[in-house]
């Protein structure tokens, strides 16, 4: 099993259709995947089709999280000792729906983060949700929140690598310097094994001047420190239709330039992992 945390401290720059996307491509290839939503914003939970968790009766990440920072509080005290609460069992938590299998968030997820901060030993409590859950499967994709806080700081934690995500875009740039930072932090003091896995380049419009100088500046002055996928992916209206229908682009439009894109990174990925 792989563990893979997909981030980037800005938003809108297509992690969760990466995550998404990959999955089903990863899939198309023969191997399991499971996704986790670790972003109160809740966008790969509703992008798999799911809007209202416990309505569904599942356990979303959030509940996950509350039952065990309660556990970690120590205020389950009785005449018998300390009395943990277990985790829910797996058909309560993941989700198996439109060709995904997927743990939950919600917008509650940002009031169990802030619980985080005041709970002592909370820097790696995602490692019990992979325990209990991900067992079995060739890899975990986590989709990470747009900010470098505990939320993000767990899925470093447990994950072997990142997939860092970054739009062809000035500012994007400017930002990996503290990224770089919190994941040489994560690695030192949490999690010695995790590696870059790679920087995916995104909203790709390879006519435009622009974007083959910043792409040029990128693989030239990051590239010679950190791997740079092959594959882009383009910007495409397609994408965001497919979002709507709870696809993965490479299901709804196998011959777009952005499923493409992402057929040849999960090949990529497949190929890292082999050798």
């Amino acid at each position: 099993m792989k563990v893979m945390a997909i981030t980037n401290e800005k938003g809108g720059v297509g992690k969760t259709t990466t995550a998404v996307s990959l999955a089903y491509e990863l899939k198309q290839l023969g191997k399991s995947v499971l996704l986790i939503d670790n972003d109160p914003q809740s966008n790969l939970t509703t992008h798999c089709g799911t809007r209202n968790p416990q309505k569904e009766g599942f356990y979303s990440l959030t509940k996950l999280y509350e039952i065990i920072l309660e556990n970690l509080s120590g205020n389950n005290w009785t005449d018998d000792g300390l009395d943990q609460e277990p985790l829910p069992p797996i058909e309560k938590v993941v989700i198996q729906k439109n060709g995904f299998n997927y743990i939950s968030a919600d917008l509650n997820l940002e009031s169990a983060e802030r619980q985080m901060y005041i709970t002592s030993g909370t820097d790696r409590i995602m490692e019990d949700v992979i325990n209990k859950y991900a067992d079995g499967y060739d890899y975990v994709l986590i989709d990470c929140r747009p900010s470098l806080g505990k939320l993000t700081v767990n899925a470093m934690a447990v994950s072997d690598s990142i997939i860092i995500v970054m739009p062809c875009e000035h500012y994007a740039i400017e930002g990996m310097n503290s990224l770089l930072r919190s994941i040489k932090t994560v690695k030192k003091r949490l999690n010695h094994k995790i590696q870059i896995e790679g920087i995916l380049l995104t909203q790709y419009q390879g006519r435009h001047i622009l974007t083959q100088d910043l792409s040029k500046i990128i693989r030239d002055q990051i590239g010679k420190q950190i791997n740079i996928f092959k594959n882009v992916i383009p910007t495409s209206v397609k994408v965001k239709e497919a979002v709507a229908l709870n696809k993965a682009i490479g299901e709804y439009k196998p011959d777009n330039p952005a499923a493409i894109g992402y057929k040849g990174l999960a090949l990529e990925i497949i190929k890292e992992k082999k050798e």
